[in-house]
């Protein structure tokens, strides 16, 4: 199992498991399916690449949209899992190029709650964005990792 942290240039520190690095990137198991998780919180964004890691998955990190570009653009990713609220790029733009870059890829989006656009009629952020990407699923935090884990596989053996 190859697990590597592309936004911090360094191996994820996965018990148990390998992590290669090739001239800074990572080095993938093209017979794996792959994971980005894009999320803001260093401690959940650890959690979950170990929970998927030790599932088999191939998992790359990224802690904002403009990484997670970055990594899109030298990797196939089949899942993308991003947190809404982020620095740099948040999630739904992320989401918005994500889907440019690789239509069937499939993404999750992860909230804690919502932010209000302002207009006539007030709208959430994640109805109104959610709505443009069309995300394959939505994990309110706090989440359970079993629900999680359910959800990605349910998504990656669909297709």
């Amino acid at each position: 199992m190859f697990c590597a942290s592309i936004a911090e240039n360094t191996c994820s520190g996965v018990r148990g498991g390998q992590c290669g690095q090739v001239a800074g990137w990572m080095r993938m198991d093209h017979n794996k399916q792959t994971i980005l998780i894009v999320e803001d919180n260093h401690d959940l964004l650890e959690e979950l690449t170990l929970i998927f890691c030790e599932e088999g998955y191939d998992v790359s990190q990224a802690v904002n949209g403009v990484e997670a570009i970055t990594v899109l653009e030298v990797a196939r990713i089949d899942l993308i899992i991003t947190d809404i609220h982020m620095p740099k790029m948040d999630g739904l733009e992320l989401g918005m190029q994500a889907r440019d870059l690789y239509p069937d890829s499939k993404i999750i989006l992860i909230t804690g709650g919502g932010r209000q656009l302002e207009g006539r009629e007030r709208h959430s952020y994640l109805d109104v964005g959610g709505k443009l990407i069309k995300p394959d699923g939505l994990l309110k935090k706090p989440f359970d990792t079993d629900e999680a884990l359910e959800m990605v596989a349910a998504l990656l053996k669909s297709g």
